[in-house]
């Protein structure tokens, strides 16, 4: 069983920010989502002092200074503890190389979006990462030309990374293109809004993708269940499919999709105060060890209802997302997500977050971290 208790910079004081990390047990992650819109000069001693606690901090680039990265990033001292910088091709050249160099033998990882950068930055981006040994990753990898594309791969020289591609503005020949050039190296694929590519075209991605590691994910509002059953019986084994508002497909169909992934990677993602018991329950049941299920608003459902499908989750992988500024004590049935926490199975993944946006008690809160352990 893990806890990841997502807070949010720039709402969560400092204060409840240094009790909640303090709190964390070994159970527990503590991201700080948005952390350089936290005041620093209260919150680089937290991040100097947690020890070994899991923390991930989250730097968005575009928001970012230079010097905002680089203090986050130069205080980090616990072996546990990470930081990801996402869109860092937004900034300009020396940032990117200082913040990478600050990185170094740190656990950082740069995100690197090609939608809001030129091809030469995304490509010193990259090239930057891959000679300090800094994780990264290429986003909207469709929105470069062809020369770009293939540019992304080659400054990669083997490293390990994922690419992705939206599916709003990628076409079948981009799609193809993109899989035709990632030969020979070493990065998985990912498209998202893959319902927007007709399913001609991801079936003969399909065909081309070998053993590389792609993952499609669908809307299912506008896709047909049909299609995706059809899909996930012909996806081949390095190809994972993932369901965002699985809750408008009907219960008998969503069963049949589940059961057509057999050992196959499949993501279903429900959201609580739109779906119905049975789809909840009929998915965990039906679930795998291959299956994700992620049911959101996990505070809609009667408690006991949630309770009973957590404890029968553990055949499968289940996450109960539940919203921070909505946490649920009555005198009753007192913090549901104690509650939840106490069934929860070994492979359950229970998530808290938006916490310290609003309505944040700080004694709530520690009666999770104190019971996730």
């Amino acid at each position: 069983m893990k806890l990841n208790m997502i807070c949010e910079g720039g709402y969560i004081s400092n204060d409840n920010f240094s009790n909640v990390v303090l709190a964390a047990g070994g159970n527990s992650l503590i991201t700080l989502a948005n952390a350089q819109a936290s005041p620093l000069e209260g919150l680089l001693p937290i991040i100097s002092s947690v020890g070994s606690r899991n923390l991930s901090m989250q730097v968005d680039g575009t928001k970012a200074s230079e010097s905002q990265a680089l203090q986050i990033i130069n205080a980090i001292l616990g072996a546990n503890t990470s930081v990801s910088v996402s869109s860092i091709a937004s900034m300009t050249a020396q940032a990117v190389e200082s913040i990478v160099q600050a990185g170094v033998g740190k656990k950082l990882s740069i995100g690197i979006d090609c939608a809001v950068s030129s091809q030469d930055s995304v490509v010193h981006a990259i090239d930057s990462a891959v000679r300090s040994g800094i994780s990264f990753s290429v986003g909207s990898l469709n929105a470069l030309t062809t020369e770009g594309v293939s540019a992304v791969f080659q400054a990669a020289q083997g490293s390990t990374f994922t690419a992705s591609l939206d599916g709003r503005t990628t076409s079948g020949n981009k799609l193809q293109e993109v899989i035709s050039a990632a030969n020979g190296s070493a990065a998985s694929l990912s498209l998202f809004n893959s319902s927007y590519v007709p399913i001609s075209d991801l079936l003969n991605a399909f065909s081309l993708i070998g053993g590389r590691t792609l993952d499609m994910s669908f809307d299912a509002t506008l896709i047909t269940a049909q299609n995706l059953k059809d899909l996930v019986s012909s996806a081949p084994a390095s190809v994972g499919i993932g369901i965002d508002a699985a809750q408008g497909i009907v219960v008998s169909s969503l069963v049949e999709i589940i059961q057509a992934s057999g050992a196959k990677r499949l993501a279903v993602n429900l959201g609580a105060d739109q779906a119905t018991n049975d789809q909840m329950q009929s998915s965990v049941d039906s679930g795998g060890a291959t299956t994700s299920i992620s049911i959101g608003s996990a505070h809609v459902p009667q408690l006991s209802i949630m309770l009973g499908m957590i404890a029968s989750s553990a055949n499968t992988n289940l996450s109960p997302i539940y919203n921070g500024s909505q946490l649920i004590v009555t005198p009753t049935d007192g913090n549901w997500v104690v509650r939840a926490l106490e069934v929860a199975q070994p492979s359950t993944q229970i998530i808290v977050n938006s916490v310290g946006v609003t309505s944040f008690t700080l004694s709530i809160v520690l009666d999770i971290l104190s019971a996730a352990g």
